[in-house]
């Protein structure tokens, strides 16, 4: 995989620009430099960017939303189908979430970005745990260490591979 190491400057620079307004103007400011993005690439994480604002802006549904479509615009990309799986956890759409999160894991081991992939096979192993899939969970739990958590997602109890087993047992 190719390094762009101008998306992060980008993104840097998009959030800078935003950090300051209110939802509907950040919104408003995000969806220009979609429209005026030049690479694909760049297109994605800024929409990905957009439904994160959305999220802690109180806009769950729309967030869940905006990934849904960025999802089916660009599949190759993991970051958009791994925050999708992370916010329909927090919904309880524990099913569907793992769908994502599969997806995500997908395209990160296709296109060599490994960068979701760790909290990717956590976050699968517990919604599928969650769902009743104890078979998919333990696939998932197969590529995560021992000392792996989620701590920033609200649940009782944390994350983790231990917490999933005990889920399954």
């Amino acid at each position: 995989m190719t390094v762009d190491k101008q998306l992060p400057v980008a993104m840097k620079q998009l959030q800078s620009a935003t950090d300051h307004l209110n939802l509907k103007d950040a919104i408003k400011f995000i969806d220009e430099a979609i429209e005026s993005a030049q690479q694909e690439h760049y297109k994605s994480e800024f929409i990905v960017h957009k439904a994160m604002r959305l999220w802690f802006g109180g806009e769950r549904h729309t967030a869940i939303d905006v990934l849904k479509s960025c999802c089916e615009n660009h599949s190759d990309e993991p970051s958009a189908s791994f925050y999708l799986g992370e916010y329909l956890i927090e919904e309880a759409n524990f099913s569907l979430a793992a769908q994502y999160l599969s997806d995500s894991i997908a395209s990160s081991l296709a296109s060599g970005d490994s960068w979701y992939l760790d909290s990717a096979y956590l976050l699968h192993a517990y919604a599928a745990a969650k769902s009743g899939d104890k078979k998919a969970a333990m696939d998932s739990l197969a590529h995560i260490s021992d000392d792996e958590s989620i701590s920033w997602l609200d649940t009782a109890p944390l994350i983790s591979r231990e917490s999933i087993q005990a889920m399954l047992s």
